[in-house]
């Protein structure tokens, strides 16, 4: 098991300096957040990718996953974004691009269901022309939401390159219990969000100030030998690499425990 930390969480730094400081703490990897403001997928070149591959060598960090939280399903200039995102990941050399399947606005949910299909349809036949995970993240609110949904959406596709990013906070937040949620998507999961929630509200706070079981999500992560990465998932952070010292010490303490 390894531990990641996503650059999001570091908007308001140069990636020099994020990747630094994650690196100092004793992260294994980074997660690359296409919403950081110098890893906008539009400008991000050749030349830019191979400086940025060059930093990640010197801090001896891996890329843990890249990603993009945007709603795409109704705005074509976004829907773009995500394309360029998947081709961006294969240009890092990596497999696994991270989206979320956007919020129920308007249409009722079958209706945004229907339209998230057609979208989905397009970016898997660019997946596997590029030989890439899309790794979807369920999350309260949006149009997939629960453990059940996601398998749905998995068993209708069929298709090799769609996989999960289980974000453990968001199946404690709409009442799942944790041990049944990994088990069930186990062999999908290519990439775990963590972070930990304060009376299932949608809030993600630091490792250990909040209710979730973390020591049971790691013992299950380990009961199904899953050897990826557990990414710390932060943002809105006034002092980020305190919140990211602190998590990675809570982390790093269960599973030595568990060893």
């Amino acid at each position: 098991m390894l531990l990641g930390f996503r650059t999001i969480a570091f908007k308001r730094f140069p990636i020099e300096s994020v990747l630094q400081m994650i690196s100092r703490l004793g992260y294994d990897g980074v997660e690359l957040c296409f919403e950081n403001k110098e890893l906008n997928p539009f400008a991000l070149v050749s030349e830019e990718i191979e400086r940025i591959k060059g930093l990640l060598k010197d801090n001896s960090l891996r890329i843990s996953a890249l990603s993009l939280h945007t709603d795409f399903v109704e705005n074509e200039l976004e829907f773009k974004r995500v394309l360029r995102g998947m081709q961006i990941t294969e240009k890092f050399g990596q497999k696994i691009f991270i989206i979320s399947p956007g919020y129920v606005r308007d249409l009722n949910k079958q209706a945004q269901l229907k339209k998230l299909k057609e979208k989905l349809k397009i970016l898997l036949d660019e997946a596997e022309t590029l030989d890439v995970f899309l790794a979807l993240e369920a999350e309260p609110g949006m149009t997939i939401e629960s453990t059940e949904e996601t398998l749905n959406l998995i068993e209708f596709f069929e298709s090799d390159n769609l996989k999960v990013n289980l974000d453990i906070g968001h199946s404690w937040c709409i009442g799942e219990p944790i041990k049944s949620s990994i088990m069930a998507l186990k062999d999908y999961i290519v990439h775990i969000h963590l972070e930990d929630i304060k009376d299932r509200m949608h809030k993600h706070i630091i490792p250990g100030e909040g209710d979730l079981n973390i020591e049971e999500t790691l013992k299950t992560l380990k009961e199904i030998s899953y050897s990826g990465f557990v990414t710390v998932d932060l943002f809105d952070l006034e002092f980020p690499e305190i919140a990211a010292e602190r998590s990675i010490k809570y982390i790093k303490a269960l599973i030595n425990r568990l060893s």
